[in-house]
């Protein structure tokens, strides 16, 4: 069951990456541009994570990839959004819980819980930011068209569902670890594939 589910979160990774790089003419001028690289970064961290489970536990490299991603997403809201003091604030908070995480967490044993909440949080505020500059603008009638709209969609559902699970993993844990993993990677492939969408939704422009 784990191996299929990787399977099927890969495929949705590997298919954003391929819509990101058959439409980059599309957006390599926009604010998305960054994404391609992101998404190969994404490809990347996966399959080092994946190969180095079997020698020992691939915690860092997904230490790493909250760090990366984290400055990734808030930085990409901070140029899209009009609020950037307060996406400033969010990314010096979020500098805070990566310090606190280095001096009260194991980098090697254990995934970032106090990074991963805050960043969490933060990605669902800037995500109801963006939704609220969208009701209060013209875009909104053609919203499907809307890059950046898949991007955040995909944002929201993710983070909505992965807070719980992120709150309560030590419960969830002690319950069944198989529902815990096939919850992470429904939440990755909805997610990867909301964000294939928005490369998909360019050709209709």
């Amino acid at each position: 069951m784990p191996n299929l589910l990787i399977i099927i979160l890969w495929s949705f990774q590997i298919s954003a990456c391929i819509a990101a790089i058959l439409s980059w003419h599309r957006y390599k001028k926009t604010k998305q541009r960054l994404f391609l690289f992101f998404l190969i970064y994404v490809i990347i961290t996966e399959a080092s994570g994946y190969i180095l489970s079997y020698y020992r536990p691939n915690f860092p490299v997904y230490n790493v990839f909250t760090i990366v991603s984290g400055f990734f997403y808030l930085f990409w809201f901070r140029s899209i959004l009009n609020q950037k003091k307060v996406i400033t604030i969010f990314i010096v908070l979020f500098f805070g819980s990566i310090i606190t995480s280095f001096l009260l967490e194991d980098f090697f044993e254990s995934l970032w819980g106090i990074s991963l909440i805050l960043l969490a949080f933060l990605i669902l505020c800037c995500v109801t930011l963006y939704f609220s500059k969208l009701l209060n603008s013209s875009t909104v009638i053609e919203f499907q068209k809307e890059q950046q709209f898949w991007i955040c969609t995909g944002l929201l559902i993710f983070y909505l569902g992965f807070m719980p699970l992120l709150l309560f993993q030590d419960s969830y844990f002690k319950l069944v670890i198989s529902d815990y993993l096939f919850a992470i990677m429904t939440l990755n492939s909805i997610m990867y594939g909301f964000f294939t969408i928005s490369f998909l939704c360019l050709k209709e422009k």
